[in-house]
Order: C-alpha cells, then structure tokens, then sequence
C-alpha cells in the first residue's frame, strides 16, 4: 500500500513540477509583452524630452523618468504582483497583490498645495506603506473615512484641507484609483492605479484634474 502512496505521490509532484515550469514561461510571455506595449504607449503619448528608465528585477518592473516640457518632471513605477510563481498564487490573492502603476507629476509651475492622501480601504499593501512613511517622516495629518462610489478610502489631510479632494477627483474619471496624493511641499501630485493599456490619456487627465482641483 505504501509503494502505490509513493507512486501517487511521486506523479503528482511530476505532474505539478510541469504544471509549474508551463504556467512560468507563459506568465512570463504575458508580462514582458504588456510592458513592452505599455512603455511604447507611454512614450509615444509623453513624448519626453529626455528619459530614464530602471529595472527593478527581472519580471518585476521598472521606473521611468520623464522630462517633459515647461520644466514638468514625470516619475513612473511599474510593478507586478509575482503571478508567474503557480504556488504563489493563493498567497498573492490572501495578500491583496497586484500589479500597480503609480505616476508622480511634478509641475514646471508654481502651485500653492496642502498635503493630502486618499488611500482605497481594500489596498491594504498600499495603506501599510503610506501609514509606515507618515510615520516614519513624523508629518502631522488629520485622518478621515471617506465613503466613495467605488468604495472607502482612508484620508490623510493638513488641518484645514477638505478630506473629499477624492470624492471630486473620481467624479472625472472611470479609473480605479488605488491613492491619490498631492505634496504641497514637492509641488506634485501622485497616483496609482490597476495598469491597463489604452489608459494613459486619462490617467494623465486625472493628474492634471488633481492638480486643479487641489490649488488653493
């Protein structure tokens, strides 16, 4: 009886170990071919002045930096959640992991703006990241719950700013923002957002939309 559990168990790890080396190549395939058409979308649209980029790791992503004109900067980063690793997967869903595009715009021109950041309540990976960095930096923020139409965000704000800039901002777009932030020291806004092709222009949008909207 114990030669056929082994037996079983034997095939089983062949079988999986194939499984496994199959579902790599074909998620690598994936991922290489969408960041080779994502950096051509974003540059035929930015059309930057000059450019930077840097791998992060080998299928892990990258970031790019723009010089676009009138003295605006453009910070791009890329990353992937590790599907490629077919026993990763169930950790991947457990942990909220998934690919991210965040875009920092840096203004040529001057803008007067408070400190504000909107993180979506079920980013968790997100949230922990920017709860770890205020703290970490000591800034002094109000925090709010702001019930959105795509769901709860956790507000970061300076006295005195209003905590619904998110509320204001999605009713231009249809994306799916995960944060949106504005520096008011750096003079930028930031946002991430699920990466799909064909959503460049609006993301872009949405930066500019941001700003606006965040100027006092």
């Amino acid at each position: 009886m114990s030669a056929v559990f082994d037996f079983v168990g034997i095939t089983a790890l062949m079988v999986l170990s194939v499984a496994s080396v199959m579902w790599y190549f074909r998620e690598r395939k994936k991922i290489l071919m969408f960041m080779r058409d994502y950096v051509k979308e974003l540059e035929e649209f930015f059309k930057p002045r000059d450019k930077t980029y840097t791998l992060l790791g080998y299928l892990v992503g990258f970031r790019g930096v723009y010089k676009l004109g009138g003295g605006d900067e453009l910070y791009i980063l890329f990353t992937t959640a590790p599907r490629y690793a077919l026993l990763y997967l169930p950790f991947i869903k457990m942990l909220g992991r998934e690919d991210l595009s965040t875009y920092f715009y840096k203004s040529g021109k001057p803008h007067r703006l408070r400190t504000y950041v909107a993180v979506k309540q079920s980013a968790k990976r997100v949230l922990m990241v920017v709860e770890s960095d205020i703290q970490r930096l000591g800034l002094r923020l109000e925090r709010a719950t702001v019930e959105t139409p795509i769901g709860r965000y956790a507000v970061f704000h300076e006295l005195g700013a209003s905590p619904y800039l998110i509320n204001d901002v999605l009713q231009k777009t249809s994306l799916d923002i995960r944060k949106l932030a504005v520096y008011g020291s750096l003079n930028a806004v930031e946002v991430t957002v699920p990466p799909r092709l064909g959503e460049v222009e609006e993301v872009w949008d949405l930066l500019k939309t941001a700003l606006k909207l965040a100027s006092v």
